[in-house]
């Protein structure tokens, strides 16, 4: 009997041309989401500067404001993740809820891939100090713009919502949905190097690129193996969570001691979970630690050079570098 195949005498190079059509399709939509991302920022403060100028108010004055600090950061990151992760689906031709799973997580991996991330996410932290420490001996430093933190209930809230409640939701709606979703065709182990990756530039400078890189690297794996978008969001609350409690309202004065001892603990008990994460994974799926890599005949390498050797990434890229360096 003969098969009937439409695919069977089509030329490998035409699978070829194919594949990377669609692999810098794909590239270009994430492009140009990422361009607008490092842009919107901008936008926002000469928009703000050029109404209070109007208004006949002193903007810089407003600026400096704790609670509006606050209430700033939580608007920009918004506008920042959100116009972006809704641009892609257009530009794909596809549904938001195509790209991105907003059904409850698989209750078995749910809780050790929440357990594994808090461990990735603590140690990344003293890859990052370690990172900044070469860095600054090479003379190169960074500091995260200062902002005043509001005292009172009130003020608590506000920081809690724009460092750890806002940034875990519209960052993980962007790069583990729009990102992530975008690219998983071609492969789920792609797409989590791609979005780790982009997740890192998107910070802007080089010292937490490479903290942002391996915590994505687990927050994309998360959110495919329990096909939720809710883990990502889950782990990353607890992280932020934590770095807010531990930097801003669990200092113990000046004792070098008792807050070294705070975070010793802290990074004990983050390992402790993780390795009870990893048995709990072992008895209950076999391959919760393997990703597919799709359909594309193309080879991994291959898909890694198409995608970032598209101009608009590069663009993106040359964009974050100039930032990092204090040139944009």
């Amino acid at each position: 009997m003969q098969e009937n195949s439409t695919t069977q005498n089509i030329p490998p190079e035409l699978f070829f041309i194919f594949e990377r059509r669609k692999v810098k399709k794909t590239a270009m939509s994430v492009g140009i989401a990422f361009i607008i991302l490092l842009l919107i920022p901008r936008v926002c403060i000469y928009t703000f500067l050029w109404a209070m100028a109007i208004l006949g108010q002193n903007g810089a004055k407003i600026i400096t404001e704790p609670a509006f600090q606050q209430l700033w950061q939580i608007v920009v990151s918004m506008l920042m993740m959100v116009i972006p992760a809704f641009i892609i689906p257009r530009l794909e031709k596809k549904k938001t809820a195509e790209l991105i799973s907003f059904k409850p997580p698989n209750k078995k991996l749910f809780l050790p891939f929440v357990l594994i991330g808090i461990c990735v996410c603590a140690f990344a932290n003293i890859a990052t100090n370690v990172i900044a420490s070469i860095m600054e001996n090479l003379g190169i430093s960074y500091s995260a713009p200062e902002t005043t933190v509001p005292t009172g209930i009130f003020g608590v809230v506000l920081v809690i919502l724009s460092t750890a409640v806002t940034p875990a939701l519209v960052e993980e709606f962007l790069m583990r949905g729009s990102v992530l979703g975008s690219i998983k065709d071609m492969g789920e182990d792609i797409a989590v190097i791609i979005s780790a990756v982009m997740f890192g530039l998107m910070h802007g400078n080089f010292v937490q690129m490479p903290f942002a890189f391996i915590v994505g690297l687990i927050l994309g794996m998360a959110v495919i193996k329990t096909g939720s978008l809710w883990t990502g969001v889950a782990i990353h609350f607890i992280n932020n969570f934590m770095s807010v409690l531990l930097g801003e309202f669990l200092p113990l004065g000046d004792s070098v001691f008792l807050n070294s001892a705070v975070t010793a603990g802290y990074f004990m008990i983050s390992l402790t979970l993780g390795f009870v994460g990893i048995l709990m994974l072992k008895g209950r799926s076999k391959e919760a630690l393997s990703l597919s890599s799709g359909e594309l005949t193309a080879s991994f390498k291959e898909k890694l050079l198409w995608f970032f050797t598209s101009p608009l990434i590069i663009i993106g890229i040359a964009l974050t570098i100039a930032e990092g360096a204090g040139w944009f």
